[in-house]
């Protein structure tokens, strides 16, 4: 296995410590981490829509995940924008702002330094096309659209990148079923946790 390049703001000693000093999940861990890059935009829409609890939950996780990984700065940033969430301090959007800038900037950092993972199905699939296959999915689940099951199919090795093999075999069998509202929820749960 190749070794991960040193990359500023990480912590590798740190994480492989935490994680009993098991390599290849770290670095199967960092390339799923390359995936939050959308979390604050995420978080925003909750906000917008009034949802408080989700958009606190999303920011909990990530300060989770950047914990994990030995990500302290932006471990920090998560932490302060879930607490001013919580407490509906008007800096929030302030806090946001903080985390969005902190994460692009250590995606942009990582995301050259990491070796592939072997025979990883993303491997040539764009971030950009992903969210935008992910939120047309989104939409097309939102409207009861029966043009889900052929996005779906369109994209299959995107989703069985996203999902994990239990939640993919889930959002396959809704999917047949038209049970379109329980195809999101898997999703939605995959996407954002």
């Amino acid at each position: 296995m190749e070794d991960l390049q040193p990359v500023e703001g990480l912590d590798s000693s740190e994480a492989l410590a935490r994680l009993g000093g098991n390599r290849s999940l770290y670095l199967k861990l960092l390339h799923q981490f390359l995936e939050q890059e959308s979390v604050p935009s995420r978080i925003q829409v909750h906000l917008t829509r009034g949802d408080r609890l989700d958009a606190e939950r999303m920011a909990h996780t990530l300060k989770g995940v950047a914990g994990t990984l030995g990500v302290g700065a932006l471990r920090k940033a998560a932490a302060e924008l879930e607490q001013a969430i919580r407490l509906e301090d008007p800096r929030v959007p302030e806090q946001l702002a903080v985390v969005q800038t902190s994460l692009s900037d250590l995606i942009a950092r990582l995301r050259p330094a990491l070796p592939p993972l072997p025979g990883h199905p993303a491997q040539g699939v764009e971030p950009g096309q992903r969210e935008e296959v992910l939120a047309r999915m989104d939409d097309l689940l939102s409207s009861y659209d029966s043009d889900a099951q052929e996005l779906f199919e369109t994209h299959r090795a995107l989703f069985q990148v996203v999902l994990t093999a239990e939640d993919f075999a889930a959002f396959q069998a809704h999917l047949s079923q038209f049970a379109l509202d329980e195809a999101q929820q898997v999703l939605r749960q995959a996407v954002m946790s």
